[in-house]
């Protein structure tokens, strides 16, 4: 008697799990994220951000559609060295490696 209250919980759990994943949605923009990469133009902006917070302004930054996230000491000497750097980008410039760098593409 145990064992099939035992399987009629699990099989309720499971449908009702089921029913969750069937309805689940994905809202925001969606990224494709491109590690070791950067994509070089179409600059909006340029501002110091962790790696979450460029996705983040990128998602809700009207006309950008791809960033460009940069690690400490990876910039150029003129540029903010000190902390990570967001560049959000309003076109989808072509990609090339650079290590240090992650790049993320609206989809």
């Amino acid at each position: 008697m145990k064992k099939l209250a035992l399987v009629m919980l699990l099989a309720i759990i499971v449908v009702i799990s089921f029913g969750t994943l069937v309805n689940a949605q994905v809202y925001g923009p969606v990224f494709r994220v491109e590690y070791n990469t950067d994509r070089v133009g179409g600059d909006i902006s340029g501002f110091s951000a962790t790696l979450d917070e460029c996705m983040s302004n990128c998602a809700s930054t009207k006309g950008c559609r791809a960033f460009t996230w940069v690690e400490v000491y990876q910039q150029p000497p003129e540029k903010n060295n000190d902390s990570p750097l967001c560049w959000l980008k309003n076109s989808v410039p072509g990609k090339r490696k650079n290590s240090g760098m992650i790049s993320g593409v609206r989809q």
